[in-house]
Order: C-alpha cells, then structure tokens, then sequence
C-alpha cells in the first residue's frame, strides 16, 4: 500500500528492492500492478496452474518457476482482496 496524505493505492509487486529515505521512497521492481489492472479470473487461473505444476513435479526446475508463479498469484489476489473491501473515495 502507498499512502500520500490521506490517499492510499494497493500495488502488487513481485521481486525486486525498496529504499526508504527520510523524504522518499524507492522501489525498483520485476513487476508492480495497480489494484485497477489486476485481472482476478486470470490471477486464479495462475494459481491453480501453479498448483497443478507444483503437485505434478515437485522437485523440478518447473516446480521451482511454478513456486514463483504462485506467489505472483497469490500477491495479485491479496492485493485484489483489499480493492473489494476499500471504503468509497480510497485509489
């Protein structure tokens, strides 16, 4: 979440750094979604992709993209959730 004064922005982001300085802050990210670009039936399709890779191969290098994937998901659904429980005038 980014809160400036009194408005807030869900974001989900995945992988990459974030620096905190006294009058910023700085994120360098793989990937970063606004709550509004989220596509929720496409996050859950990813998921159970993810799933059902995981569960096929565990130890696979599949496996360990699939992990990945699944966080990704997983991020965006978090992120997704927030956006369905925001009160009115709140990005």
């Amino acid at each position: 979440m980014i809160r400036k004064d009194k408005e807030e922005e869900y974001l989900a982001i995945s992988g990459g750094f974030l620096e905190v300085r006294p009058d910023k802050v700085i994120i360098l990210a793989d990937a970063c979604e606004r709550v509004d670009e989220i596509d929720v039936a496409r996050a859950e399709e990813a998921k159970k992709r993810a799933q059902e890779t995981m569960k096929a191969a565990p130890l696979s290098a599949e496996a360990a993209s699939a992990v990945a994937a699944l966080r990704r998901s997983l991020a965006r659904l978090k992120v997704a959730e927030k956006r369905r429980r925001r009160p009115p005038g709140v990005v």
